[in-house]
């Protein structure tokens, strides 16, 4: 299954099982005011948050965050033309192995925890590159702006 579907049968699910909740309250608490208002606001705090999710993927479905990993993942293969796909043209032609300067350990690196904020069409996503040992450990920063729909690393900020 792709993303898209899965988020669409998570979201129905969860509507599924929010109703059912709200039917047995009205059955068995005898519409207990609090408890329907109550999901009543679960209700549109759950529709805010699948709002504010899709509104965050772009034309291909994909998350800022999921445009570094993909990145990382394409440079960590070697594969620079593939690589290329999720960087603006500022980047095009820099030497991915020395953007990131994590030096030769590049084929042997994981990632760990990602943190992404997002303000309209601009994202930062702070990511932990992991080596072979614990001192091989580094965190970028990616600048990410939305181009033609799509989300594309502008810049990398390495700390």
């Amino acid at each position: 299954m792709d993303k898209k579907s899965i988020i669409i049968s998570i979201v129905i699910s969860a509507s599924f099982l929010v109703i059912s909740l709200v039917l047995v309250l009205l059955f068995a608490g005898g519409g207990n005011k609090d408890k329907i208002a109550e999901i009543k606001a679960s209700i549109v705090k759950k529709e805010q948050e699948i709002s504010d999710l899709k509104a965050v993927k772009d034309v291909n479905g994909y998350t800022p965050t999921d445009v570094v990993k993909a990145f990382l993942s394409e440079v960590k293969a070697g594969k620079t033309s593939q690589a290329k796909l999720y960087v603006g043209n500022e980047l095009a032609e820099v030497d991915f192995k020395n953007l990131l300067k994590v030096g030769d350990i590049v084929t042997n690196i994981t990632f760990g925890d990602a943190l992404q904020n997002v303000d309209g069409d601009e994202a930062e996503v702070t990511i932990t590159i992991i080596g072979e040992t614990d001192e091989d450990e580094f965190t970028r920063s990616f600048i990410i702006t939305k181009i033609d729909a799509e989300w594309k690393i502008v810049e990398v900020v390495v700390e």
